[in-house]
This record gives structure tokens, C-alpha cells and sequence, in this order.
């Protein structure tokens, strides 16, 4: 009897592979650099402020600053301040009384050592509405010659008026269903041995939410109107098998002042369109805080306030094209789960029954994970949202 032990592990990006050494672009990396992320938004509720130290550009981590005294002002006066919630997060319960909109808010930052850093004053701008959210079937060339994929790209139409802000930026979510690669026919828990008259789905079916890493960002300031008409948002392609049985996007719509926008558009184009190392050396996009004592010191990241709005889009996948099946799992043959010993790795063994009326012996026995969807990261309990349009 075979047994397969799956080894997962994370993906690398290899830059150059040849016959000689390959090319180590000499890159002038500064170790150790104050890094921080935040924004202050209309809606009341928790507000983050993640404050760390950079990390090498070749072993990338997230090295927390603790200890900090971290307070967002408001121009008339009022002060937020912030507590430590996880080591280099810290965190603000804001109400209406503090947010609201033609405001502007600065961060201040007082870390252990004694500094002090500022960001300069963001305005909280009034967002125009995410009119139309939709998508299109559509086919795009992979980096590999000759492959063609296939997906469904989004697209957002954008409707403002005078007063909303002529700058935004999206942030995406996405949700899908999946399903395990069987159903359970009957559980071995190393004692009590259950069989179902029917197979049972419930850890078949299940659901997984994602942040999209993808930057958005869009300016109406060079057009006669504030709208947009088909402005193009992220690319789902059926390499995997997101776009199997039923998908969601939700899309964050963030006002953005002129100086933020500029910002994240210069920080979008870097990471998108700076090509290889061969043509573009990566570059530091200037932000806007500082250390009030030393304006010499570099700092990265940025400081922002915005108006959102949203949209959800949620749909039942028929498309024209295939979408890849679960990962392989490799099943054995069983003639009673009692001959199982330490068959897997741990207890339960999950089976399903191999006999012509569907009960009773043999039994196929494969991996935890081909049976129970939440071992690939999901969960069981579907969103709120899920059954809304149907």
C-alpha cells in the first residue's frame, strides 16, 4: 500500500535562469528604514496604523516597531490617539464626531528612541459613486509563447459630481467556492467507525476570502466630466479553480487629495510597468512623513484620508471556457477500516464506500485534505452576502 506525503511549500520568483551565474543587480538597499501604513477613513469604527522596519530586499519580513505613541490631529484640534493592538499595528475605535468630510488629519509618530515623525495633512474628500460594476469574458496572453489564458476581466463605471473628489483608488476582496475532491461515505476515528446511508457534504463546500495585492488607482482631473466609463480592474484567469462554482468581488472605492493619488499612481506604475531589472532599477517612491528633527532621513510609506464607497458583484460561474479540477489526491483500496493503523498522519480517516449499492466494503481512503475543504485554507460557514441574488 502506497503512501504519498505532500510537502507544501511558498513560491519564488526567479529573475534569470542560465547557464552562467546569473545577474545580481547591485541595488542600493537601506536596512532598518521607518515604514509605515495607515489612513483615516468616513466610517466609524477601527482605524490601523502599522509602523515597522524595512527588511533586506532578498529575505523580505515584516519587522514590527513596538513601543510607539501613534496620535492622528484633526485641523480643528481634536486628537486620536492610538494603542498598540499586535506588535507595530496600533489601533483607534474612531466615531462620527471625529471623521467627517472637507477635514484633513495628520499622523504623528513618537517612536522608543525619541523621534518623531510627521506626515503632512491629507483631506478627506467626498468619493463619487461606483455606478456599474461588471465583467467580460476575455482571453490574454501569458508570459509563456504561445500560451493563450482565459478568464473574465472587471470593469468599473464611475459616476461624480463637482463637488467629489476628481482622484480614487480601488482596493479589491474576492470570494469563491470550492469543493474538497470527495464526499464523506464514513469516518474512522481510531475507535467508532460511522458509515451514512448517503455520502455527506459537510466539509465538502466551502468559501475563502482574499485581499487583492493588485493597486487601482484612477484621475477624472484632465476630463470635461468626473466619470468613468469602463475602466478596467483586476484579471481572473481559469488557471485556477476560482471561477468553478461561484465568485464574488467586492470593490473598496477610495477618494484620494491630488498629492495621494499621485502617490499610489507613482507607486502602481513601479510595480507594474518598471519592466526587468536589465531596463529599470527599482526606486523609492517619496511619501509624505517625515522625521520633524532629521528632514534627511528617509521614510517610506504614506499617510491618507478618504471617503469610501463599495460595490459587490456575486455570480454563479457558467462560462465558455474549463477551469482546473482540485488537486490531485491519490486514493487507496481498503478492505476494513480497522487494517488502517497509523495509515495518515492523524485521526479521523475519512472514505467513502467502493461496493456496487454505495455502502459497505471496500473503501476508498485518500488525505484529510481531499475530504475536508477547510484544509485549504476556507471555511465551511458561507458569507453573509452569498445567497442574496439567487
Amino acid at each position: 500500500m502506497r503512501v504519498i506525503k505532500y510537502l507544501l511549500t511558498g513560491s519564488l520568483v526567479i529573475f534569470a535562469v542560465s547557464c552562467v551565474d546569473p545577474f545580481q543587480p547591485d541595488i542600493d538597499e537601506t536596512e532598518g528604514t521607518l515604514v509605515v501604513s495607515g489612513r483615516i477613513t468616513d466610517r466609524p469604527g477601527a482605524h490601523f496604523v502599522e509602523v515597522s522596519r524595512s527588511s533586506r530586499l532578498a529575505e523580505p519580513e515584516f519587522i514590527p516597531l513596538e513601543g510607539c505613541v501613534v496620535r492622528v490631529e484633526e485641523t480643528g484640534g481634536m486628537v486620536a490617539t492610538f494603542t498598540e493592538d499586535s506588535p507595530g499595528r496600533y489601533r483607534a475605535d474612531l466615531d462620527g464626531e471625529f471623521l467627517g468630510l472637507n477635514r484633513a488629519y495628520r499622523l504623528i509618530i513618537n517612536t522608543p528612541d525619541g523621534e518623531q515623525y510627521e506626515s503632512t495633512y491629507d483631506s478627506l474628500l467626498s468619493c463619487p459613486e461606483p455606478e456599474n460594476l461588471y465583467y467580460e469574458e476575455v482571453s490574454q496572453a501569458s508570459t509563456a509563447e504561445g500560451d493563450t489564458y482565459y478568464g473574465i476581466q472587471f470593469y468599473v463605471d464611475v459616476k461624480g459630481g463637482e463637488k467629489d473628489s476628481r482622484n480614487i483608488m480601488w482596493k479589491l476582496q474576492e470570494t469563491y467556492e470550492y469543493h474538497a475532491n470527495f464526499l464523506i461515505g464514513a469516518i474512522w476515528d481510531g475507535v467508532v467507525f460511522n458509515e451514512f446511508e448517503y455520502p455527506t457534504d459537510s466539509l465538502y463546500i466551502c468559501y475563502k476570502t482574499l485581499n487583492i495585492p493588485e493597486i487601482h488607482a484612477a484621475s477624472t482631473a484632465h476630463l470635461t466630466t468626473n466619470e468613468l466609463t469602463r475602466f478596467p480592474l483586476n484579471f481572473v484567469s481559469n488557471q485556477s479553480p476560482r471561477l468553478k462554482h461561484k465568485f464574488s468581488l467586492l470593490i473598496s472605492q477610495h477618494s484620494l487629495s491630488g498629492e495621494a493619488y499621485r502617490f499610489w499612481e507613482q507607486t502602481r506604475v513601479q510595480l507594474t510597468e518598471t519592466g526587468s531589472f536589465y531596463e529599470t532599477q527599482p526606486s523609492t517612491v517619496p511619501g509624505n512623513i517625515c522625521n520633524v528633527h532629521d528632514e534627511t532621513e528617509q521614510v517610506l510609506g504614506y499617510f491618507y484620508a478618504s471617503q469610501v464607497k463599495e460595490k459587490r458583484i456575486t455570480f454563479r460561474c457558467r462560462f465558455g471556457f474549463r477551469t482546473p479540477a482540485p488537486a490531485y489526491c491519490e486514493t487507496d483500496t481498503i478492505a476494513s477500516p480497522h487494517l488502517l493503523g497509523e495509515f495518515w498522519e492523524s485521526y479521523p480517516y475519512y472514505m467513502y464506500s467502493l461496493a456496487p449499492m454505495g455502502l459497505g466494503p471496500p473503501y476508498a481512503t485518500a488525505e484529510q485534505r481531499c475530504f475536508d475543504c477547510r484544509l485549504s485554507g476556507g471555511t465551511i460557514v458561507p458569507p453573509d452576502f452569498w445567497y442574496e441574488d439567487e
